[in-house]
């Protein structure tokens, strides 16, 4: 029997109001098709390349596929009107991708547990979550308060009670011994790296259209093996070469090193990373290998990023087939268009590929001359910009290089049936590719400093090396062709999922290994650590081999027992450090740092623009902003008053925002664009609070040194005085971003009326 519920005009109204005040111009739905309120997921891709989904049925985890998903699935109304509600209101928040995601799949998962709101009370709640994790109730109980906040659910159903235990040190050293991988999962992992990767080159398969999953993950695997770095942060934003060495005699011994050019992760410089010498020749094999599987990506890329470029330039240093080569005869010194260069670079897999033009054609051919209507064909050798495509649900596959129907008909429908020349087409393509990477050339992980090019980067893969499961699959339309690059966010998923699932497709099952074997990226870095601790590899140089800026956090990577440790552990710390503390103390930063790991008893750690307090090494940062200043909005970041490079880098962020929301505010279309306007007030607040917080940092009313912590959710900015121990407690005057909308709008209709009064004048004369 259904129950009468009190809520029900509360819940209607807010569906109601939402529907009609919220845009959701900013969504995708199912195949790239603008969101819609009768979708079964959402997806929102930001400047870096990098998704999230938000699902709205039932049995579904947050990277599972549309495959197979139908109406049965979908959350009924109203439980999927809230969850679309919810998604809007996570979305908006001033978080990670991955904490959006955990939020939404954690109220989806309340929702299948229940037919309709009444359903849910602080029985249902015990009933349910009891034992549960503190994050999983966290989660939840955020959620409850949101429904509360919005009159859904009866006020007297209270927060789940977490229980936070208390470990023995004997649990903690076994917790800490799990963090170091089991050695037959690594002796598997090197079983099946000869495999993919042997010695003898002669067996490669490195064609562009070859399949490289699994060698990318084993490359992957080499290099993480080879030195303890942030495998996922650091590796898939690598860039295109090969292993340096260098040698030098010591004590009459020649000793050599070998070496690779490395970007920096959370703010630490890049350098010439030290690669271990017995790891060497299977790093030095799996780069050469990446390298000649990856080529043509690189190529394309450069014709992507300027297409104009003749031929020479995009090719660099890149040997075409002889045999290709010859049947199109290129001049290097002029530009080519996309699909003959594609031909060039063997991604057609087909010496005889041919485009489906117009009839009357020059060099075009009858498919089927005794067939009315047949097919008239030219040789993709032979395209000019100007010859005119018949593009149908048919034809534009074999034209993108599709190896499989795979997407066809949603590629017709991006790109619209009928008749186009190849130079329009060529456009189409790379402004599609554009948009699914809006920073293109550059190209991003899910790190703050994960960046790299796409014309110069190592693991430079295409969407069909990988399968179309690799590069988005049913969301980026293309993402399975030889033409889509592949983000590093979405390689770093990848490798994390192809040593780390089990009971599915992992590297280890598909080379016959038990589905047992798993191991996760940070578990190599732990590894080395580890072994480098225990053979006595003094700690500061195994910090500067890690990429660490605080001596301290090798305490988190080494995993022998507490009674083995409680002997070392003084040398841990910073007496190996040539700086003394007078020198560290003409740091404000450094000095503050150190005041409040004493006050906290932890260990913070520093970042360009102040102090980060989250533990980085348990909870790496996954803080997303679109501020140059990353950390600037995360509430575990604290900044130091009268900081002066922090200052002056938050004052060229300032400036930087400051001109983008000009730039969008004169932009023709902001008048008649939601989302822009919506971007718009969003960013106008954030802009305001950086502002406040300058005038804060550089007040002659706060003590130097004093810490300021940025609460967005609270709108409210503490002050801690490190001698007083006094916070102090300052609310944000932020200005209502909806009238400064409102006053730019009235603005432009005003300018767009006198200049139409104008022109209409001058048309008199």
């Amino acid at each position: 029997m259904q129950q009468i519920n009190p809520f029900a005009d509360a819940l209607n109204s807010l569906i109601a109001e939402k529907k009609t005040a919220i845009s959701i111009a900013h969504f995708k739905g199912p195949e790239g098709h603008a969101a819609t309120w009768q979708d079964m997921v959402w997806r929102h891709t930001n400047k870096k390349g990098q998704f999230i989904n938000y699902w709205f049925v039932m049995d579904v985890t947050n990277k599972a596929s549309l495959t197979n998903l139908t109406e049965e699935k979908k959350f009924p109304s109203p439980l999927c009107d809230i969850l679309m509600m919810y998604a809007i209101a996570v979305h908006g928040q001033s978080v990670s991708i991955s904490n959006k995601a955990s939020k939404h799949a954690a109220a989806r998962q309340l929702l299948t547990k229940i037919e309709q709101l009444v359903d849910i009370s602080n029985d249902f709640l015990k009933k349910n979550y009891d034992g549960k994790s503190s994050t999983c109730i966290t989660k939840i109980n955020l959620f409850i308060a949101w429904m509360q906040s919005n009159n859904l659910i009866e006020k007297n159903i209270y927060p789940i009670k977490t229980k936070q235990d208390i470990n023995s040190g004997a649990d903690v050293d076994f917790a800490r011994q799990k963090k170091v991988p089991k050695e037959n999962v690594l002796v598997a992992l090197g079983a099946i790296h000869y495999d993919v990767i042997p010695p003898d080159e002669k067996s490669w398969n490195t064609h562009p259209v070859a399949m490289q999953r699994d060698a990318f993950v084993c490359a992957m695997v080499a290099l993480a093996m080879g030195s303890p770095n942030r495998a996922a942060a650091e590796q898939t934003i690598i860039d295109n070469q090969e292993l340096k060495e260098h040698s030098e005699t010591v004590e009459g011994k020649e000793r050599t090193v070998f070496y690779l050019d490395w970007k920096g992760s959370k703010g630490y410089q890049n350098n010439q990373n030290h690669i271990l010498s017995h790891m060497s020749e299977a790093v030095r094999r799996s780069i050469k290998y990446m390298r000649q599987a990856t080529e043509p990506s690189r190529v394309l890329a450069r014709f992507f990023t300027d297409p104009h470029l003749p031929l020479k330039q995009v090719l660099f240093d890149h040997r075409v087939d002889e045999a290709l080569w010859q049947k199109v005869n290129p001049d290097i010194s002029k530009p080519i268009n996309l699909f003959t260069l594609a031909y060039l670079l063997g991604l057609y897999n087909n010496d005889n590929a041919a485009a489906q033009v117009i009839k009357g054609t020059a060099d075009a051919f009858n498919k089927n001359p005794n067939v009315r209507n047949s097919e008239w064909l030219k040789p993709i050798a032979l395209l000019l910009p100007s010859d005119v495509l018949k593009v149908t649900s048919f034809s534009i596959g074999p034209l993108l290089c599709a190896h499989s129907n795979y997407q066809a008909g949603a590629l017709a429908a991006l790109f619209g049936s009928g008749h186009y020349s190849v130079a329009d087409m060529q456009q189409k393509w790379i402004t599609h590719v554009k948009t699914c990477f809006p920073a293109f050339p550059r190209l991003a992980n899910n790190t703050k400093e994960g960046e790299c090019d796409a014309r110069t980067r190592l693991f430079a893969i295409s969407g069909h090396q990988l399968s179309s499961a690799g590069a988005g699959g049913s969301w980026m339309v293309g993402g399975n062709l030889p033409l889509m690059p592949v983000s590093p966010a979405a390689l770093a998923n990848i490798f994390q999922k192809d040593i780390k699932m089990k009971n599915g497709k992992s590297i280890f099952t598909r080379h016959g290994f038990s589905e047992d074997f798993t191991i996760n990226p940070h578990q190599f870095r732990h590894y080395i650590n580890h072994t480098a601790d225990e053979n006595n590899v003094p700690k500061i140089i195994i910090n500067m081999w890690s990429g660490r800026t605080d001596p301290t956090q090798i305490a988190t990577y080494t995993h022998t027992t507490g009674a083995d440790r409680s002997s070392k552990i003084s040398d841990i710390l910073l007496k190996e450090s040539t700086v003394t503390v007078d020198e560290a103390k003409k740091s404000i930063r450094l000095y503050s740092k150190a005041e409040y790991d004493k006050l906290t008893n932890s260990v913070a750690t520093e970042t360009s623009s102040g102090i980060c307090t989250q533990a980085l090494i348990i909870n790496p940062c996954n803080f997303l902003s679109e501020f140059e200043t990353q950390c600037v909005f995360c509430e575990s970041s604290v900044h130091v008053a009268h900081d002066e490079d922090a200052i002056a880098l938050l004052e060229k962020d300032l400036r930087i925002q400051t001109q983008r929301l000009q730039e969008a505010a004169e932009h023709p279309k902001f008048m008649f664009s939601e989302a822009t306007q919506s971007w718009y007030k969003v960013h106008f607040k954030n802009t305001e609070m950086l502002r406040q917080l300058i005038e804060l940092m550089t007040s002659k009313d706060i003590e130097q040194g004093a810490l300021i912590r940025l609460l967005t959710s609270k709108a409210k900015f503490h002050i801690t005085n490190l001698q007083t121990k006094i916070v102090d407690k300052r609310p944000m005057a932020l200005p209502n971003p909806d009238q400064k909308l409102e006053q730019l709008l009235e603005h432009k209709k005003q300018s767009v009326a006198r200049d139409t009064t104008l022109d209409e004048l001058l048309g008199m004369i």
